[in-house]
C-alpha cells in the first residue's frame, strides 16, 4: 500500500466474542490478536486473514469506561447497546507530513494535531464527524474480501470536498445523484482508486438526512459522520449467499449488495466486486 487509503476500522461492540463470531460467519474473518487499551478501560480483538488486520472490535470493560459512555450516547431502540463504528485507521507513507498538509490546506493549527508515536489522531470536528487516525501500516496480502473505503454523511458537499480532497490531496473525480436513495454524492480518488465517498441527502426524508438527524449532538450540531463501509470482494455473489445463509440481512443492487447494520453490530456495509 502506498500514499493514502483506508486500512481498517474499529467497531464498538457489547461482546467481543459474540461480534467476532458474527463477522466470522458473515465474511469468514479470522480471529487475530487480542489486547487492552486506553488505560485498560477497553478490550479489543483484531480480525482479518493470515494475521492481517481488516477490522478491530472494541468493548468497554466497565460502565466507567469512556467507550461505554460513547456507546450509550448513541443507543436507541433499534441499537440498544450503541454499537457501531468508533474509529477509522488510514495508511500514510508519512503521517506527520500529510497531517501538516491537512492543517495548512484546511486552516487548522498544526500544533493542535495529536501525535502518538508517529501516528496522528484527528479531531472529528475537523473531518466532518469521521474519527480518523493516520499511521504507517503494513500492506496485506491477497484476501477474499477487504475494507476499501468509507462514505461520510455531510451537510455541504463542496465544503467536505475542500476538507478531504484539499487536505489529503485526493481528486474529486465524479459527482452524482441517486434517485433510489435520494442523495447526492462525491467520489474522491487517489491513484485511480476510490478512497472516500461523501454523501448528502437531497430532501429531509432521504435516508442520509434521517441518519444525520440521529447523529446530532452539541459537539456535532449538523449530524455529520460515518454512514457506510464499502468492502471489495473477489466473489460478491458467493459472499452474498454466504451472508444470507448465516442469517444476515442482505439487499442486492446490480453487482453489489448491502448488509443491514442490525447484522453487523451497527455498521452499514456495502460489498462490491474487486477490480481484476
Amino acid at each position: 500500500m502506498s500514499g493514502f487509503g483506508l486500512h481498517h476500522y474499529a467497531v464498538a461492540v457489547r461482546d467481543l466474542d459474540e461480534a467476532a463470531q458474527t463477522y466470522r460467519r458473515l465474511l469468514g474473518l479470522e480471529v487475530g490478536e487480542r489486547g487492552r487499551g486506553e488505560g485498560a478501560s477497553l478490550s479489543w480483538l483484531a480480525l482479518g486473514f493470515a494475521g492481517e488486520r481488516s477490522l478491530v472490535l472494541a468493548s468497554p470493560e466497565s460502565e466507567e469506561s469512556p467507550l461505554h459512555a460513547e456507546m450509550m450516547g448513541r443507543a436507541h431502540e433499534r441499537n440498544p447497546h450503541g454499537e457501531g463504528l468508533r474509529r477509522s485507521a488510514w495508511h500514510a507513507d508519512d503521517p506527520p507530513a500529510l497531517a501538516r498538509r491537512f492543517a495548512e490546506r484546511t486552516g487548522r493549527a498544526a500544533g493542535d494535531l495529536e501525535l502518538q508515536g508517529g501516528a496522528v489522531r484527528f479531531d472529528p470536528r475537523w473531518t466532518h464527524g469521521l474519527p480518523m487516525i493516520l499511521a504507517t501500516l503494513p500492506a496485506a496480502g491477497p484476501r477474499p474480501v477487504w475494507p476499501s473505503h468509507v462514505a461520510v454523511a455531510v451537510a455541504d458537499l463542496a465544503a467536505a470536498e475542500a476538507t478531504f480532497a484539499g487536505g489529503f490531496g485526493l481528486v474529486a473525480e465524479r459527482r452524482f445523484e441517486a434517485d433510489y436513495g435520494d442523495f447526492a454524492a462525491s467520489a474522491l480518488y487517489r491513484g485511480g482508486r476510490e478512497v472516500l465517498a461523501l454523501m448528502t441527502g437531497r430532501s429531509e426524508t432521504s435516508a442520509v438526512s434521517r441518519r444525520m438527524r440521529g447523529m446530532i449532538t452539541p459537539e456535532n450540531p449538523r449530524g455529520e459522520g460515518f454512514y457506510l463501509a464499502s468492502w471489495a470482494a473477489r466473489d460478491p455473489s458467493g459472499l452474498s449467499e454466504r451472508v444470507e445463509r448465516a442469517g444476515g440481512l442482505v439487499a442486492r443492487q446490480h453487482h453489489s449488495f448491502f448488509i443491514h447494520p442490525r447484522s453487523t453490530h451497527g455498521v452499514h456495509m456495502r460489498i462490491y466486486p474487486a477490480e481484476a
